[in-house]
């Protein structure tokens, strides 16, 4: 039996192995593999034994390894741009400060999201590596989506105008990514893991607070 480690339950429910398709069950096993060991360390055969299907099924879907990688992270992906547009009620945000929020509960509703994004920058910019970013022109088109929405802020006053706005974007994952990526400094700094409820709900009240000096100067206020 997998772990689920998702966070506040807004994530799709595993259906029963019998009543999911054949690729659906691969991805759903192959997710937990690589979020727990990484492409290096997921072994294909485990994937095929635990999701029940013969080893020459994962090569006829998606011929390799890393093709499976790049498949299971593009459906993490999906499911997080789907959170993060429940998140966001609208399209876009009313405020660059709630634009933020989105981001952090895009990121703590799968802990397996986070794991695979760390795996993903430590195996592909590793020296001497063959992985190759997943959907690296679909990620390009949701960044310069995310810089759009920052400019339509910026444009209505609710950004410095001397923000670079692809240096904000960066640092908008950085607040929120990092806060769950790097539970050591959580645990030092606060007594508390990141991925507990008590955490997540004081860090999302503290990016309320760090908002509005992120986005505007101070004499703004």
């Amino acid at each position: 039996m997998h772990r689920h480690e998702r966070g506040d339950g807004l994530d799709d429910v595993a259906a029963p192995p019998e009543t999911r398709g054949t690729r659906d069950r691969i991805l759903d096993v192959a997710l937990d593999e690589f979020a727990e060991k990484g492409v290096a360390g997921a072994r294909v055969n485990d994937i095929a034994k635990n999701a029940g299907v013969n080893i020459r099924m994962i090569y006829h879907y998606f011929g390799s390894k890393q093709g499976l990688f790049h498949a299971v992270t593009d459906e993490v992906f999906r499911r997080r741009s789907r959170i993060a547009a429940l998140a966001a009620g609208q399209e876009p945000p009313p405020t660059p400060e709630e634009f933020l929020l989105t981001f952090f509960t895009a990121y703590t509703t799968d802990r397996r999201l986070v794991r695979l994004l760390e795996w993903e920058a430590l195996e592909a910019f590793a020296e001497h590596s063959d992985l190759s970013l997943a959907d690296p022109v679909g990620r390009s088109a949701t960044a310069s989506h995310r810089l759009q929405v920052l400019d339509s802020y910026q444009r209505q006053g609710l950004i410095d105008p001397d923000i670079d706005l692809r240096m904000l974007y960066v640092a908008m994952v950085s607040l929120t990514l990092g806060a769950v990526a790097f539970p050591p400094t959580v645990q030092f700094a606060t007594g508390m893991h990141p991925w507990t409820p008590e955490f997540v709900a004081q860090y999302r009240e503290a990016l309320r607070h760090i908002g509005p000096g992120l986005f505007r100067p101070s004499q703004a206020h």
